[in-house]
Formats: C-alpha cells, sequence, structure tokens
C-alpha cells in the first residue's frame, strides 16, 4: 500500500487458474530456466534501469520445486526469447490474481516506488 503500509486479505486461487498457470509455465519451459536468471549482461547493453526490476518465483509441480529469481535491468539490442516467455508468465498470473473479487476490493495504494 506504500504510503498507508501493508494490508491483508484472505485470497484463494481455484484449481483452473492453478491449471492455467501450470499449462503456461511448462509451455515456457519454466523448469529449464536457471535459478538465478539476471537479464541484461552482455555487449548488447545499450542501457539500463536502476535499481533493477526483478520477480521471485517458487513453483511447486509434483515432487518437484523450482526456485527462480529474475532480475532484469538492462535494455539490449538482442532481446532473449526467454525474457518475453517469463514475461507473458508473469503477466498471466498477475491478471488471474487481479481479476479476483478479493484482489479487487483492496483499497487503490497511494503512491509508488522507483
Amino acid at each position: 500500500m506504500v504510503l498507508d503500509g501493508t494490508i491483508t486479505a484472505p485470497f484463494f486461487l481455484a484449481d483452473a487458474d492453478f491449471d492455467t498457470i501450470e499449462s503456461k509455465l511448462v509451455e515456457i519451459g519454466f523448469f529449464d530456466y536457471p535459478d538465478t536468471f539476471i537479464v541484461g549482461l552482455g555487449d548488447s547493453i545499450i542501457g539500463y534501469i536502476d535499481p533493477p526490476v526483478g520477480a521471485f518465483f517458487d513453483v511447486k509441480q509434483g515432487s518437484v520445486t523450482k526456485t527462480l529469481f529474475w532480475v532484469d535491468g538492462g535494455f539490449t539490442l538482442v532481446v532473449d526469447p526467454r525474457v518475453e516467455k517469463l514475461s507473458e508468465a508473469f503477466f498471466l498470473i498477475r491478471s488471474i490474481i487481479e481479476s479476483k473479487p478479493a484482489y479487487q476490493r483492496l483499497p487503490p495504494a497511494r503512491g509508488g516506488y522507483i
């Protein structure tokens, strides 16, 4: 909630939501990503985001658990297709969460982080 601190609300996803997320993660080869996925290293850098943005995934599928730390801090001339695929999964998960009434009932955040 940024300026207003934090808020906690009960939140649940349906089995169909988990199935949709799992299908996307399998489709993009999520379990084959490195545990730390840092974007923007190499010779094709044309700019940086400071501080870099990132996401942390901790996913369990059957008996396999995959933890992935994604840091994206560079603008490159060559776009890694893994970035686009991981972004698709991230925005799918976000859209599912934001579509739920429990999320929609939360008060709007005041302020933001840069």
